[in-house]
């Protein structure tokens, strides 16, 4: 939706997030487009994401088939959007390929008996440092501010406290 009149909306306009569906934006997702933009360039690139509240569109490339992991990403802001169109349905493939690349790679799959001993030596360890701890069956809380979930590593603390999720992410990169 873009504004008429140059002080900005009118106090009768309603923002685009109460009258467009969401169904609308999710249509996009996944799927090759071309985005048209207000300086009339053309943006092409499969959709990863779209905000339905800035109406701005985040678009993937790949650039090669040999190095699938060479991939652009290009952030298109709503207001200069001027059209998207659908080139091309995207696979399943497609949308698994773009989910990885976006998640941390996971190491070789611990067994249970290596969980187990992490979480042993996880709890020893903050213990040692007189961290108080809880344990609920394979989760370790820390202080009632933080919880610490298998595998147990630095990226598997849960909390909203950054001090304490900070210091408590560098204590478990440093144990033994």
């Amino acid at each position: 939706m873009k504004q008429d009149d140059e002080e900005g909306c009118e106090p009768d306009s309603v923002h685009p997030i109460f009258t467009k569906d969401p169904g609308d934006w999710l249509a996009f997702v996944n799927n090759q487009v071309e985005v048209t933009t207000e300086d009339d360039l053309k943006h092409s690139g499969y959709v990863y994401t779209v905000d339905p509240v800035s109406e701005s569109i985040v678009l993937l490339n790949k650039f090669s088939a040999e190095n699938p992991t060479n991939v652009s990403v290009k952030l298109l802001m709503g207001p200069s959007i001027k059209n998207v169109e659908i080139v091309a349905q995207g696979s399943s493939l497609d949308s698994q390929f773009f989910e990885k690349l976006f998640r941390p790679a996971r190491g070789d799959t611990l067994t249970e008996k290596e969980i187990q001993s992490k979480f042993i030596r996880l709890q020893s360890w903050l213990e040692q440092n007189r961290i108080p701890v809880s344990v609920s069956r394979d989760v370790i809380t820390v202080a009632d501010a933080l919880t610490i979930h298998p595998p147990y590593t630095p990226e598997s603390c849960l909390g909203t406290n950054e001090i304490i999720l900070a210091r408590i992410q560098e204590l478990i990169k440093n144990m033994p």
